[in-house]
């Protein structure tokens, strides 16, 4: 699994009427393997109870070696997932030319993120 670390931000994380919103750094940590088809969150390992509703991208991918984008995969799960997927694009520098995923075992250590996630 290529994620390393996810660690809560201080002061973000707050519930509203039934949902429960929480932001963490998400870092891919050194020698981390990328598995094609993405890194799979689970509700429980960002704090909440049940499902993840929604997800965020609050800052992009950054790292030193340079453009990544993140995308998030809601899958099969249904209305009330349990988990998603962080999957990992290279930037393309051929702005008509779709960004590839990143390969299958892929370092892509040093790379850290903001996402935010909403459920319950």
């Amino acid at each position: 699994m290529a994620l390393g670390l996810l660690t809560p931000v201080k002061g973000a994380n707050y519930s509203t009427a039934n949902k429960r919103v929480r932001v963490f750094d998400v870092q891919f940590t050194t020698g981390a393997n990328y598995q094609t088809g993405g890194e799979t969150i689970r509700a429980g390992d960002v704090g909440l109870r049940s499902r993840i509703d929604q997800v965020s991208v609050l800052s992009a991918p950054r790292g030193a070696a340079g453009g990544l984008r993140a995308g998030i995969d809601y899958g099969s799960a249904g209305a009330s997932p349990t988990s998603v997927k962080v999957l990992a694009f290279f930037s393309s520098a051929v702005a008509s030319t779709p960004d590839p995923q990143a390969a299958a075992a892929s370092d892509l250590s040093g790379f850290t993120m903001r996402l935010l996630f909403v459920g319950a």
